[in-house]
C-alpha cells in the first residue's frame, strides 16, 4: 500500500480513491472507490495480529476467527494479485495465491498425519 500509495497515486488519497473506482468499474461494472478502504483496514487488522502475535509469541485464535481471518487476506491477496493486476503480473499473483492456500491447508492437517 505505501509503494502504491507512493509511486502511483503520489500521496493522494482522493487520487487513490478514483483510480481505485475506475479498475473497479472496468473490472465488476460498478465505479467503486471503497476498495482504497477496504485495503486501509485490512493494513490495520494485519498489523493488530503481527503486534498481538510478537507480544505473545504465539497466536492461538479459535478456529473460526483463524479461518475468517484467512478468507479475509485470501479475498485482498487474490484481488490485489489477480484481479487487479497487470496481466503480465496474473500469474505470478496466481502462484503467490496458490502458495498462500497450500500452506494454510498443510497447517491445518492435524499433527499425527504430517507424520
Amino acid at each position: 500500500m505505501l509503494v502504491a500509495m507512493a509511486v502511483h497515486h503520489e500521496w493522494s488519497h482522493a487520487a487513490a480513491v478514483a483510480d481505485t473506482a475506475r479498475l473497479t468499474a472496468q473490472v465488476y461494472g460498478v465505479a467503486w472507490g471503497g476498495g482504497v478502504y477496504v485495503n486501509y483496514t485490512f493494513l490495520a487488522l494485519w498489523l493488530v495480529v503481527v503486534w498481538q502475535w510478537r507480544a505473545s509469541g504465539t497466536m492461538t485464535l479459535p478456529r473460526w476467527l483463524t479461518w475468517t481471518w484467512r478468507v479475509a487476506v485470501l479475498i485482498v491477496v487474490s484481488n490485489a494479485a489477480v484481479v487487479f493486476a497487470a496481466p503480465s503480473r496474473q500469474i505470478a499473483g496466481a502462484i503467490v495465491t496458490s502458495g498462500l492456500v497450500a500452506a494454510w491447508w498443510l497447517s491445518a492437517r492435524p499433527a499425527r498425519a504430517r507424520g
